[in-house]
C-alpha cells in the first residue's frame, strides 16, 4: 500500500497515456434495457510510475450511472462516482486515497453529469492526465 503522501503526490503530478493510444469503452454487457461497459488504459507519470484509469458505464431502466478512477498499487487515488453510496455523500462525490481506503469523499461540481464522454474529459483535467491518442465516444 502507499501512503495518504504518497497519493496526493502521484494525484498532483503529470501524467499521460501512451503515444497512438486508442481509448475505447469495452462491452460487458449489452441487452435490451441494460448495458453494461468498461474502460481500462495504462496512464503514466513523467518519472516512469504505470497507474490504471478505470472507467464503468451501465444504463438501464433505473438510469445511467458511470464512474472513474486511477488507481496505483491497488490505491485509488482518485475516484469519482455519479451515484451515492450509503456511506459517502448524498450525490455525486470523489473519494481520495487516506493511506488505507478510500471512504473519505467529499462533493464536487466539476465533472459533467449529461454526459459520459465529457465527464471521461472532465476527470482527465481533474488528475493531470493528458491523453497523446484518441477516444471513441461512447453514445
Amino acid at each position: 500500500m502507499i501512503t495518504a503522501e504518497e497519493s496526493d503526490k502521484i494525484y498532483q503530478a503529470n501524467k499521460c497515456t501512451d503515444t497512438g493510444l486508442e481509448v475505447s469503452w469495452t462491452p460487458i454487457l449489452n441487452k435490451q434495457h441494460y448495458q453494461r461497459y468498461k474502460l481500462k488504459i495504462p496512464i503514466f507519470t513523467n518519472d516512469g510510475l504505470e497507474l490504471s484509469l478505470i472507467g464503468n458505464y451501465s444504463n438501464s431502466r433505473r438510469g445511467k450511472n458511470y464512474s472513474f478512477g486511477l488507481f496505483y498499487k491497488g490505491a485509488s487515488i482518485r475516484r469519482w462516482d455519479f451515484k451515492p453510496h450509503n456511506y459517502a455523500k448524498p450525490t455525486s462525490h470523489k473519494h481520495r486515497w487516506d493511506g488505507i481506503n478510500d471512504h473519505e469523499s467529499y462533493e464536487v461540481d466539476d465533472i459533467c453529469l449529461t454526459n459520459v464522454n465529457k465527464a471521461f474529459y472532465d476527470f482527465l483535467i481533474e488528475c493531470n492526465i493528458k491523453l497523446l491518442g484518441t477516444y471513441c465516444n461512447i453514445m
